[in-house]
């Protein structure tokens, strides 16, 4: 075959390179924008600006019309009950918003004498907002009384559709149940209108507001404690280290401290004076599976990688597996090596599992270290001082202290887990089995098992796998290279700067766009003339010192004091959650919970944990059916009983009482923490029928552990799509995490947090009752965001704190429409609301004590956001939001947030209570939507994590792994470096726009909190803009288009779609084989030489039916895709493994020219044996070549080759 090589030289590909490096000197650059307030003003916004802003009103105008319309169609009863519902709405609102001034005076006229003269001069007075509102009530009530006889007509005629349908007697008594709880409650609140038109005042408020307390006409929300802000850092772990072995076992076996203090001199109770010592000869328990230690396919085909060798796995382990400085079992070893990372304990299950699975019997060994500052300060990830070291260690609950001499801290005594291993010692010190040599054989499950059957010979043998040291690269000072105009930026970014009322609008994101863009192309040029340009040039990498001993060293890395010695870790030192359902928010705040159910993180490890609402009889699973069958939008929730069931991997675990759909349920998860100071609980506000996802994270999810779940949790489903949100959530926010930090010279770690995803039941209330129900949209509510970060300057960990934070909430408004290819801004969150808000025109408020009298007023927002920013002002926050409520793609609502000026830590809010995000489905639905999610984000972050953080390179147990490592290095600078830095082009005005934000004082203005405002608004374009071009999110249609494609795939404008994303990396353990990583490399260079327009990159391809599939390369030129088969053997695969290779290929063949067929493009196989030609061309059609290419010749012969699902 004649190759099209349109590959660019390694060269031209480098140009788009700004990276994370243009980050933290840009940003500090602008800073502070509280100069720009105090200038009060700045140039006009553009006239382009102005259009943006005209057009974003005409498309809410638009939007408004679409629902009239639709409206308009029903029937007269059906437009009443609508009505109806909506004014019952109001009214509750507008009645809680009174209840709340009437309540809060005292709070409210603080903050009205705290402000300045012009802003409470400008304040309206609780009674005259009150009296406002009451009118308000007055119109409504009448409507509502005059729509009430055709509302409750409108439901009864639902007796004769149901009878129609011939449901069951069950379900024809609830409605006629429900029929007259409607009518006594219409009676009730009509009596309660004629009261209020005779006397309209206090106390028909206060019946009125009793009315409704019992029949809601809104979901109720819980506030926001500013005492508690989802986004924030640890409490430190102040425990000195235990050193005694009386501690130890204290640590151990906390429940019996009691006893120990009753013990007195040692009659009764158990004996902690003279700890019991474990046996020296192995037991049945030092090769059993636990909780921690779980010995599944993935760890035992690791084993094996390692040929079951002590040596192999620890040196491994040490090489491979980064260590996290936190406390407490919290991953188990499955977890452990997908996300190759984990603490010391978890470190030491992955360790003892590996052993375990290799027939070796290990235990854990507890003890405390003594380590001199330099090693740790390296080992935690090159901290600045002891102080910073120390400080992370304590928030990631490890008892820790320093030691000081001469005046300073020279030495840290610290918590530690390692291994120990009973192997054949003498002579060979772990080299060799010794279960060989015994006869017969010794074997464990088959395998030689390691001691020796001589047991003079064994020796139980100290491993720590988990300590290691770094080489650190430091990347160029781009501040100095390429100075910054930081007046242009500053003045671009906003118009019209308000700091009496304290307000900022006609932000302008084309002006501030030109201005980071030209200081990107300045950036390019100056890395272009760098001729020797390598990753470590762009972003702070470090690499493991490689352990290459042929032997085990058999002592501890440290100084040890208080060992002690366990089969199994104790209850004590796992973290946990506690998963409770509550009837009612009430039932929540007096802890009285209808279900409990407990699991500790490593048991949960890699599996979902979710809820779903079951059908609670047989007459109610029949009703879904039947509802489904005739393909209904929504549903009479209050004909529908539901039983919520908690399921892990949709396996049912717990199940609590039955209940009507669309009730309140108010659910609460706990986590428990070792060090007994993180805990603390998380709680959500639900409906009866919602399907729901707890995305637990432990401490840090990798792209390996997303790629896993793809591959192994039913991604496709409604379940499944949620847990792949949250999975893809985590992964970003722990990947951006780490990028500021390391611009800052902050150290961060991740500790258990939690994120609920949702697909909520979208309920419409009349008198308090369901009504009807649907599903529309899928939620998320990001409720425990904790995050250890540690630095020298508390100022460099405020400001970590506010622009990780902003930038979390953007990637809550990202993560749905990259996993369904949806256009951005499909999904709203927090700063996109803010973002969508200031392209309208909009004020963005800065709310603080000094102008909360002023602003509140002024705010068109639900009285629950108002009430949320008045407590938080008071005390002592700071509040950000828009002046009005925004309807955007079928979401309507606020979005604000509440920051602590002191740590940076927040809330980032939507409408609802939510820290989260909302993304409209295409239609309704009586089921929770679920859709095909696209790998392209997950592919793009497993190849350009490396470059956006850091990249780690691991070390090697032998020379020849080294070579290979060292091969694979270098092809890494060759071929993900030009993707990464393309990728972290797009970062910087991301990164840039977060350091506008003023520095944090502890009495913060609303000068310096309008800066702060301005700061969100730019990241939120930046955001925007990096999605659109960095191949994370690839925009292909308008949203209409998506929808209209969903319903009617034959519209013309449902075109073809080719989706290019990074070669598809490894999905499954083990993670590292050198004829693996030969082949991978071989493999996708000859795809890239075959004729590939999208240089290392696969192509999803997709056709307007609705065919999707991956092609290895796709050529514009000749709109021609092609697929690439290639090997290193040079004869056939044996019988039955070239069978179900053949079968495999075939499959996937039929798949990409379905295709191809649907868009008419052309199709080709390429392979590179010609024993693969000869096998294949039989099986494909003859009118699709396939090409023996001569480029793509295998350097070498591997007899025992085998192939490789996902590459073959």
């Amino acid at each position: 075959m004649e190759a099209l090589n349109t590959r660019h030289a390694w060269r031209p590909v480098l140009r788009p390179v700004s990276g994370v490096v243009i980050a933290a000197q840009l940003l500090l650059a602008i800073q502070p924008l509280s100069a720009l307030a105090q200038d009060g003003g700045g140039n006009t916004s553009p006239s382009a600006q102005a259009q943006m802003q005209r057009l974003a009103q005409w498309q809410q105008r638009i939007e408004q019309a679409k629902v009239e319309q639709a409206l308009a169609a029903q029937p007269a009863g059906a437009i009443a009950s609508q009505r109806t519902s909506r004014n019952l709405s109001r009214v509750h609102e507008l009645l809680k918003g009174i209840k709340a001034r009437t309540e809060r005076p005292v709070a409210f006229n603080k903050a009205r004498s705290t402000g300045s003269a012009q802003a409470a001069k400008a304040a309206a007075s609780p009674e005259q907002a009150n009296q406002a509102d009451q009118a308000q009530i007055s119109e409504l009530l009448t409507a509502i009384d005059a729509d009430t006889d055709a509302v409750l007509a409108d439901f009864a005629a639902l007796r004769g559709q149901l009878q129609t349908q011939q449901v069951s007697p069950e379900i024809l008594a609830r409605h006629d149940q429900a029929q007259a709880e409607l009518d006594k409650r219409a009676n009730e609140l009509r009596g309660l209108i004629r009261q209020w038109r005779q006397a309209p005042g206090a106390t028909t408020l206060a019946a009125l507001d009793a009315y409704f307390e019992r029949y809601p006409a809104v979901r109720a929300s819980t506030p926001v404690n500013p005492a508690k802000l989802p986004w924030s850092n640890p409490t430190p772990n102040q425990r000195p280290p235990a050193e005694t072995k009386v501690g130890w076992l204290q640590n151990l076996h906390k429940g019996q401290e009691v006893k120990l203090a009753q013990a007195g001199g040692g009659t009764g109770g158990i004996q902690f004076n003279v700890p019991p010592e474990p046996g020296q000869a192995p037991t049945a328990a030092d090769l059993a599976e636990t909780e921690d230690v779980q010995l599944s396919s993935v760890i035992k085909a690791q084993a094996a990688q390692l040929n079951h060798n002590p040596v192999e796995i620890a040196a491994w382990v040490r090489n491979n597996i980064n260590w996290v400085p936190t406390w407490g079992s919290v991953q188990g070893s499955e977890l452990t090596l997908l996300n190759q990372s984990g603490n010391s304990i978890d470190i030491a299950s992955l360790t003892v599992a590996l052993f375990r699975a290799s027939g070796i019997p290990a235990r854990y060994v507890l003890g405390t270290i003594e380590t001199d500052t330099a090693r740790l300060q390296n080992w935690i990830g090159d901290a600045s001082s002891p102080a910073v070291a120390l400080d992370l260690l304590q928030q990631g609950g490890i008892a820790a202290r320093g030691i000081a001499s001469g005046g300073a801290m020279q030495k840290i005594r610290m918590e530690h887990a390692w291994v120990k291993a009973y192997v054949n010692w003498a002579p060979s010190r772990g080299a060799r089995q010794g279960g060989a040599d015994a006869n017969p054989p010794v074997k464990y499950e088959g395998l030689p098992q390691h001691p020796h059957p001589n047991a003079t010979l064994n020796a139980w043998v100290d491993v720590d796998t988990s300590y290691k040291q770094y080489t650190f690269t430091q990347p160029l000072d781009i501040a100095a290279a390429v100075p910054v105009d930081s007046e242009a930026i500053r003045r671009a970014v906003a118009a019209n700067v308000n700091t009496v009322e304290g307000y900022v609008e006609g932000f302008s994101e084309s002006a501030a766009l030109g201005q980071l863009q030209n200081y990107q192309m300045r950036v390019n040029a100056y890395l272009d003339s760098k001729p020797n340009l390598t990753l470590g040039d762009l972003v702070k990498s470090r690499e493991v010192v490689s352990d290459t001993k042929t032997l085990l060293a058999g002592v501890p890395a440290f100084p040890a004091v208080a060992v002690q010695q366990v089969a199994s870790l104790p209850a004590s030192l796992r973290h946990s959650v506690v998963v409770n359902l509550y009837a009612s928010a009430f039932d929540r705040s007096q802890d009285s919970p209808q279900m409990t159910w407990r699991v500790s993180l490593p048991a949960l490890g890699v599996r979902r944990l979710g809820v779903t609402y079951e059908p609670a009889s047989a007459a109610d699973a029949q009703m879904v059916a039947d509802l489904k069958a005739r393909g209904a939008s929504s549903f009479p929730a209050y004909l529908l009983n539901l039983r919520p069931t908690i399921k892990l991997d949709g396996t049912e675990v717990a199940a609590a009482p039955v209940v009507r759909a669309g009730a309140e349920q108010a659910w609460s998860v706990s986590f428990e923490d070792p060090s007994g100071v993180n805990g603390g609980n998380a709680s959500f506000d639900n409906t009866a029928g919602d399907e729901i996802v707890f995305g637990v994270n432990g401490n840090g999810i990798g792209a390996n552990t997303v790629m896993y779940r793809i591959a192994e949790g039913q991604p496709h489903t409604a379940a499944g799509n949620l847990e792949q949100a949250a999975l893809l959530y985590w992964l970003e926010h722990d990947q951006f995490d780490q990028m500021i930090a390391s611009r800052l010279g902050v150290l961060t770690t991740r500790l258990p947090s939690i994120m609920q995803m949702s697909a909520p039941l979208t309920v419409r209330y009349f008198y308090g009752i369901a009504r009807s129900a649907s599903y529309q949209s899928r939620v998320g509510d990001a409720k425990r965001v904790l995050t250890a970060a540690a630095a020298v300057d508390a100022g460099k960990r405020r400001q970590f704190m506010a622009h990780a934070g902003i930038q979390g909430s953007s990637i809550e408004g990202s993560v749905l429409d990259q996993l369904f290819n949806r256009p951005e801004e499909t999904s709203v969150s927090t700063t996109q609301l803010m973002a969508i808000a200031a392209r309208e025109g909009q004020r963005i408020y800065s709310i603080t004590q000094d102008n909360v009298a002023s602003a509140l007023p002024s705010l068109a927002v639900g009285s629950a956001v108002k009430q949320d920013i008045e407590n938080a002002v008071v005390n002592g926050m700071v509040a950000f939001v828009p002046e009005r409520e925004i309807a955007h793609n079928g979401y309507s609502g606020a979005g604000y947030i509440i920051m602590d000026p002191d740590t940076g830590a927040a809330a980032y809010l939507i409408d609802g209570g939510r820290n989260g995000l909302s993304q409209p489905d295409c239609a309704a639905g009586v089921r929770p939507p679920e859709a095909e999610i696209s790998v392209n984000t997950i592919l793009n972050w497993d190849s350009v994590a490396p470059a956006l953080v850091g990249a780690t390179s691991y070390g090697a147990a032998t020379p020849e792994q080294q070579e290979s490592l060292k091969a694979l290095k270098e092809f890494g600078e060759q071929m993900v470096k030009p993707l990464a830095k393309k990728i972290a082009a797009r970062v910087s005005p991301s990164l840039l726009s977060s350091m506008a934000a003023p520095g944090f004082n502890t009495a913060i203005g609303v000068v310096d909190a309008v800066g702060i405002s301005i700061a969100v608004l730019l990241l939120a374009m930046a955001f925007k803009v990096w999605q659109q071009e960095s191949g994370i999110q690839i925009k292909s249609r308008t949203d209409d288009d998506v929808c209209e494609c969903k319903t009617n795939p034959d519209s013309q404008k449902c075109s073809c779609e080719k989706k290019p994303g990074p070669h598809l990396p490894i999905l499954k353990p083990p993670f590292e084989s050198t004829p693996y990583t030969r082949r991978v490399t071989f493999h996708h260079m000859c795809a890239d030489a075959s004729g590939n327009s999208y240089p290392f990159q696969d192509v999803v391809i997709k056709s307007p039916q609705g065919n999707e599939a991956s092609v290895d390369l796709f050529n514009n030129q000749s709109n021609t895709a092609c697929e690439v088969k290639t090997s290193f053997k040079k004869s056939p695969y044996d019988p039955f493994v070239k069978g179900a290779w053949l079968n495999r290929v075939v499959a996937q063949v039929k798949k990409q020219i379905k295709v191809v067929e649907d868009c008419k493009w052309n199709y080709c196989l390429i392979v590179n044996q010609p024993w693969m030609y000869a096998e294949l061309r039989p099986l494909v059609d003859e009118k699709y070549p396939i090409y023996l290419s001569t480029s793509c010749r295998a350097p070498v012969d591997d007899p025992s080759e085998i192939p490789i699902p996902l590459l073959d």
